[in-house]
């Protein structure tokens, strides 16, 4: 179960740096995208020093990474960098949710999502409706969409205000740009080490999260 929509779209501006946000639109779902040249071969210190004041350095890393790495390798930030990436979530309450929030010790589960996508709502609800499959797991759920939409979503869903989960809106696009998110809803899980486990791109089944993420010891043999 997913929804498609479209890829982030990179550009290169020489001797420049250029922030752009981007509004793409495909089966009714709009995507917001950061899309960033940088030439670093002309790139002040005091220039450097202001765009990661403005929109954080791991956004910057994360499209400096996108553009050195497009004509080297196609692989996502995630397949390289093996663990959670930051990130820094606004909750409906106005606090902030950042990779330090987790439970340390504890699987971590990720999904980018859409309050309008009707796959993401399937999902939520199924997710929702198996938490007590998933004791302990960190569930992480950011969509770019503005906080009434998410708050909608969760209460919809089943998983507003459930103790394990950590919901809220991605102002700077850091996740999808970590996970060249091309479909809806994402998901990415990683072990009680912080270690990347597995990603899910073409949606997914609690069961198999649950088997992924808890194991059950195997047996042994007297």
């Amino acid at each position: 179960m997913y929804c498609p929509y479209n890829t982030i779209k990179k550009q290169w501006f020489t001797s420049s740096v250029f922030v752009k946000f981007c509004v793409h639109s495909q089966h009714q779902h709009s995507i917001n995208s950061i899309t960033v040249g940088v030439n670093q071969l002309f790139l002040g210190k005091k220039v450097m020093q202001a765009i990661t004041a403005k929109y954080g350095l791991w956004v910057v890393l994360i499209c400096m990474f996108s553009f050195s790495s497009q004509a080297q390798s196609s692989e996502a930030p995630y397949k390289l960098i093996p663990t959670i990436p930051p990130f820094t979530l606004l909750a409906a309450d106005s606090s902030t949710i950042t990779q330090r929030s987790l439970v340390k010790g504890a699987p971590t589960f990720i999904m980018y999502f859409s309050p309008e996508c009707g796959h993401c709502k399937i999902s939520g609800k199924a997710l929702a409706d198996s938490l007590q499959f998933l004791p302990g797991v960190n569930i992480v759920l950011a969509s770019y969409h503005e906080l009434p939409a998410i708050q909608s979503y969760a209460m919809e869903t089943g998983l507003y205000a459930r103790n394990q989960v950590f919901m809220g809106r991605d102002i700077a696009y850091a996740i999808p740009s970590f996970f060249q998110v091309k479909m809806l809803p994402f998901v990415a899980v990683y072990n009680k080490y912080g270690r990347f486990v597995k990603a899910y791109e073409n949606g997914f089944h609690v069961q198999e999260i649950v088997d992924v993420l808890l194991p059950k010891p195997t047996a042994t043999k007297p």
